[in-house]
C-alpha cells in the first residue's frame, strides 16, 4: 500500500469511523447506557462505557516512522 492510499484510507475512517463492527457497537450501546446511567441521576461518560476506547487514533505518520525504526533497528542487529 502507497502513503497516498493509506492516507486516503485514514482520511476515510476519520470520516465515517472504523470499518471494524465491534467498536462500532461498543460505541452504540455505550451511548445507550450513558443515556440510561444520566437518566437515573448518574454522571457518567460515554467513554465509561467503552473499555476498548482509545481517544486519539495513531497518525499515518507516526505509524511509518515506528515502522522505518523498526526496520532500521533490524538491519543493525538492535
Amino acid at each position: 500500500m502507497s502513503l497516498h492510499e493509506a492516507m486516503a484510507w485514514q482520511a476515510y475512517m476519520r470520516k465515517y469511523g472504523l470499518l471494524n463492527i465491534g467498536p462500532r457497537l461498543e460505541q452504540g450501546f455505550a451511548m445507550l447506557a450513558a443515556q440510561i446511567n444520566r437518566a437515573l441521576g448518574g454522571k457518567a461518560k460515554v467513554t465509561d462505557f467503552m473499555p476498548h476506547f482509545q481517544p486519539e487514533p495513531a497518525r499515518i505518520e507516526e505509524v511509518f516512522a515506528m515502522m522505518q525504526a523498526a526496520t532500521r533497528n533490524k538491519k543493525h542487529g538492535k
